[in-house]
């Protein structure tokens, strides 16, 4: 193993985590601000903070689609009735929602 090599991955890494920290940071002002436009003073002055996080990976919206349909595949067979689900039919769950 190259250890300079691995120590620049490393940096690089960090550079790119903050990075994406800062532009996270810079969004959560800017809905901070649109919020602000939008909701009555009342309601803005009890938010404490704005969490923003990453977009779900279309694998990760896929995971969910299958989490989802085995919980009613367990409802239908207490009813005896048995589901399957494809992975064709997963991914056009995950497209549609």
């Amino acid at each position: 193993m190259n250890l300079n090599n691995f120590t620049i991955r490393s940096q690089e890494a960090i550079q790119q985590a903050f990075s994406i920290a800062a532009g996270y940071q810079y969004q959560a002002v800017e809905n901070g601000h649109l919020l602000k436009q939008t909701i009555t003073p009342e309601f803005f002055n009890r938010i404490d903070e704005i969490i923003l996080f990453p977009p779900l990976t279309f694998e990760e919206i896929k995971q969910i689609a299958g989490l989802q349909f085995n919980i009613i595949k367990k409802s239908a067979g207490a009813s005896g009735i048995d589901l399957s689900l494809t992975d064709k039919a997963t991914e056009w769950f995950a497209k549609k929602g």
